[in-house]
């Protein structure tokens, strides 16, 4: 008979504790073809009427969560080898999974010049693979039908949706910040297809950045976590170092994408500050190095602070909003200080408000943008004679 582990009898303790899973979807986790495990044991866990089962406690529900998290690789490679009951909509979800992480996995080699153009065009298809699997879900079949009601026929088939009326739909259940995401991706998508462009990394690699952990969530979201392929894309080794010392600047001499800088100004002059610094639609984080004096973590490249740490402080005080002038002068009238638009540009080129190293201000796009904290500036200068 196959003896059970005390870590495995604390995740068992644990996934009674923290789920809702029966004795044998229980025992099926911890069974395979040459470890038959006893329905009984299961039943004599949960009940506590063995006295060699009292002796270890459950685990707790991160551990658990993380265990199950793991378990979904299994269900997928199973499911991929045609055993237990998989529908078409599933199906094409597995295909959408291995685009995206052949896209991820592109993105990140560094070798590749056209990594992000690869990108964009493999997550579009993607993308467009799964909100048709989730709209056949809904009970919605994503095919153009013509004035009679009829589909519209193209190369011999029916003529299904386009990303981009996808996306336009309520029914889908998008975010903002995700619909705005795929708009861009698709515009810059549309220049890759129809002309060349220079090198377009740096200023498209916050969109695609987000654009693979939208389609991570809304994968987990429509079809269950079982489809959490997070665990498949791990940090890569960088040869170039992080440091806090680091400037933020474009790299030297580096001819930029004049269709892509004017993408972004047309794209994103209509965005509010919330849509402009939605997470769903630029994902940008700021990496700062960790010395560990806990050798359990000492040789872990990449460590997870938990929700509320000043870790996840830090990120948002990075993430801080940015405002145009005429939102700026705005807030500046909230706070008592009516300026106009001449007398807000004396002041900054007076006192150099837009030097980089202030913090104050940044250009994307060929725009300037103001921080919050450039407030406080305006309104010591303003009452200055």
């Amino acid at each position: 008979m196959p003896q059970i582990s005390n870590y495995e009898l604390g995740l068992m303790k644990g996934i009674m504790a923290h789920t809702d899973l029966n004795n044998q979807q229980i025992l099926s986790l911890f069974s395979h073809i040459h470890r038959d495990l006893n329905s009984r044991d299961i039943t004599f866990i949960r009940s506590g009427s063995l006295s060699k089962y009292k002796k270890v406690k459950a685990f707790t529900k991160p551990k658990v969560l993380e265990f199950l998290s793991k378990y979904n690789e299994v269900i997928r490679e199973v499911e991929g080898l045609g055993i237990g009951s998989i529908d078409n909509q599933e199906r094409m979800v597995h295909k959408s999974i291995e685009i995206i992480k052949s896209a991820i996995i592109i993105f990140n080699n560094s070798s590749i010049k056209s990594r992000s153009e690869t990108f964009i065009v493999l997550a579009i298809i993607a993308w467009t693979y799964l909100v048709h699997a989730r709209f056949r879900r809904l009970g919605i079949e994503p095919i153009y039908l013509d004035d009679e009601n009829e589909p519209i026929i193209a190369d011999g088939e029916p003529k299904l949706w386009d990303l981009a009326y996808c996306i336009t739909r309520t029914d889908l259940g998008l975010s903002v910040g995700a619909r705005n995401n795929l708009k861009y991706n698709l515009a810059v998508r549309h220049k890759i297809e129809h002309r060349s462009t220079q090198d377009i990394n740096d200023e498209v690699q916050s969109k695609c950045q987000a654009c693979a952990l939208n389609f991570l969530e809304y994968c987990k979201d429509w079809f269950g976590n079982k489809f959490d392929f997070s665990a498949d894309a791990s940090f890569a080794i960088q040869l170039r170092p992080l440091t806090l010392q680091s400037k933020n600047v474009k790299k030297g001499g580096k001819p930029r994408s004049g269709d892509i800088e004017a993408l972004n100004i047309a794209f994103e002059a209509s965005m509010n500050p919330a849509e402009f610094n939605d997470l769903e639609y630029a994902f940008r984080v700021h990496v700062v190095p960790n010395v560990s004096n806990n050798p359990k973590y000492a040789d872990q490249a990449v460590t997870y602070s938990p929700v509320g740490s000043d870790v996840e402080v830090a990120i948002k005080k990075v993430e801080r909003p940015k405002f145009r002038q005429k939102e700026m002068l705005r807030l500046l009238s909230d706070q008592g200080c009516s300026l106009n638009a001449h007398e807000f540009q004396q002041i900054w080129k007076k006192h150099k408000l837009k030097n980089k190293g202030k913090g104050l201000a940044i250009e994307l796009g060929n725009q300037w943008f103001w921080y919050e904290e450039a407030l406080a500036k305006f309104i010591e200068h303003s009452t200055q004679t």
